[in-house]
């Protein structure tokens, strides 16, 4: 099998007598006078080559070569980078503070939490929703009950537990009676209900299993944390309960979970 090597064929171009030219003859460059009349040829560079440090080194390998000057494209090229280099640097130092502060201010709005109140507001809103899709009355806001709550999820985001008992061994019931919150309600015919009705939880912001995407907004956690307890029964059958007139929410956040807490009577 015969290899057939190709080879790149040189770009020439007519001289005019001032150049060197090749001599096939003696290899080598020579003055074009040596070889009297007739056409005479010339190595041409390359484009990219026109200003490469080669070409214009006093030491270039080819003393043929012609040296091109350069046009207003090309200048603006090369002095584009270095100007907008410096453009940025002269705004950095002279706007030095200003833009520390813009910063400071931007991640500090980024890390800075949902506000609390905010998410109680919303998940009373939506406790009621799901009562009056069930045909439930809706409950009445408790303020008393809310801060009891409060504590409650204050407790578990500061000392690190998640339970209906704090670490006093306290249940509901006797966290309210410990605030001096009445916790019977009389239901008539003579019958009596003493006790508190409590729903914990805790939602992450982001991707959430069995939840879906929850924004960083008071609407969405709290809208994710009722959905949460109504897919419990438990929890369903407290925000449902008929018996419940009245609510209070609290919630807190430990730097990773809003915790809240939902108390009725």
């Amino acid at each position: 099998m015969v290899r057939i090597k190709r080879w790149r064929r040189k770009r020439l171009t007519r001289f005019d007598t001032k150049d060197l030219v090749w001599d096939s003859t003696r290899g080598g460059y020579i003055d074009p006078e040596d070889l009297g009349r007739g056409p005479v040829w010339r190595y041409k560079p390359f484009r990219k080559q026109w200003h490469s440090k080669n070409y214009h080194s006093p030491y270039r390998e080819y003393p043929h070569r012609r040296l091109r000057m350069p046009n207003i494209f090309y200048i603006i090229k090369k002095a584009f980078i270095p100007i907008i280099v410096l453009v940025l640097v002269y705004f950095f130092i002279t706007n030095y503070n200003t833009i520390g502060t813009t910063v400071g201010n931007f991640i500090e709005e980024v890390n800075k939490p949902v506000s609390n109140q905010l998410i109680e507001n919303a998940i009373f809103k939506y406790t009621n929703i799901e009562r009056a899709n069930a045909g439930v009355a809706q409950l009445a806001w408790d303020e008393q009950l809310a801060q009891i709550a409060k504590e409650h999820s204050v407790d578990m985001a500061t000392n690190n537990f998640f339970s209906h008992v704090n670490l006093r061994g306290e249940d509901p019931t006797a966290r309210a009676m410990r605030h001096g919150y009445p916790v019977s309600t009389s239901l008539g015919g003579g019958w009596t209900s003493v006790g508190i009705g409590e729903n914990i939880g805790k939602m992450p912001v982001g991707d959430v299993v069995g939840i879906g995407t929850v924004s960083k907004d008071a609407d969405s956690i709290a809208k994710a944390l009722v959905n949460s307890w109504m897919q419990s029964t438990g929890h369903r059958e407290n925000i449902l309960n008929p018996q419940y007139s009245v609510i209070g929410v609290g919630v807190a956040y430990d730097g990773t979970y809003y915790i809240a807490t939902q108390d009725f009577r």
